[in-house]
């Protein structure tokens, strides 16, 4: 059982090891097509991956997930490129913006994508590209929000009272009111859900068993082959 001031807890493993390390040693100890990994940030990690045992990943990865990239939709950051804003925690900046997804990395996503050898790139039939195309056009409303989740939510200038109101409310609506002031500068009052579409994919389709139709998307669901170029 966790309590306070302990180092265990059921849902948290502590670990001096490299996030490649831990994925592949994921891959490595679980059956084979048994895990879905989910990209939400740059593709550096999952270069090195295959960088250090690619025949690994390709053999025994069950689907990967990425958000990224824009297809037929111009980038949020470039004509072209495509980043994702946090607008509390962030892990590169660039001119004082935080930058991260395919911005961050463009070289990774052309080794992943599109390799100079074709056995040494991921395997596209269990990979699911979702764009800007894709996950703009989600997103929450936040008047919506607020007739739903919280009635008292508005902004940094009237900032959430937490003896008013549940935990968890309090929470996401402290969380959500920056997140609403730097998006009405860009004329959107919604939060646009670019990595939860992606999560949401990943549970509706779990990894593929051997041998079954890569293109078999749960009820809903639908995805087609595209040629596309990096630009970096």
């Amino acid at each position: 059982m966790w309590s306070e001031g302990s180092t265990d807890h059921p849902h948290l493993r502590p670990t001096q090891k490299s996030g490649v390390d831990v994925a592949l040693e994921l891959i490595r100890s679980n059956p084979a097509r048994s895990i879905t990994y989910v990209v939400l940030g740059p593709l550096t990690n999952l270069a090195w991956m295959m960088r250090s045992d690619g025949d690994l990943v390709r053999s025994k990865i069950g689907r990967i997930v990425c958000m990224g990239g824009a297809l037929d939709v111009p980038g949020n950051t470039s004509p072209v490129a495509e980043c994702m804003q946090f607008f509390h925690l962030t892990n590169l900046i660039v001119n004082g913006t935080p930058q991260v997804n395919f911005f961050a990395d463009p070289y990774a996503v052309k080794e992943l994508l599109m390799p100079s050898e074709p056995h040494t790139g991921l395997p596209l039939d269990r990979f699911i590209l979702l764009p800007l195309d894709i996950t703009t056009p989600h997103d929450l409303p936040f008047p919506f929000y607020r007739e739903k989740v919280d009635p008292a939510f508005n902004s940094t200038t009237a900032p959430s009272v937490g003896t008013s109101k549940p935990p968890l409310t309090h929470f996401t609506s402290s969380f959500l009111e920056r997140t609403r002031e730097v998006m009405l500068e860009f004329g959107k009052d919604a939060m646009e859900l670019h990595d939860i579409v992606a999560v949401w994919c990943a549970i509706e389709n779990p990894p593929l068993v051997q041998d079954a139709d890569a293109d078999t998307l749960a009820l809903g669901w639908k995805a087609r082959r595209r040629i596309f170029e990096i630009e970096r």
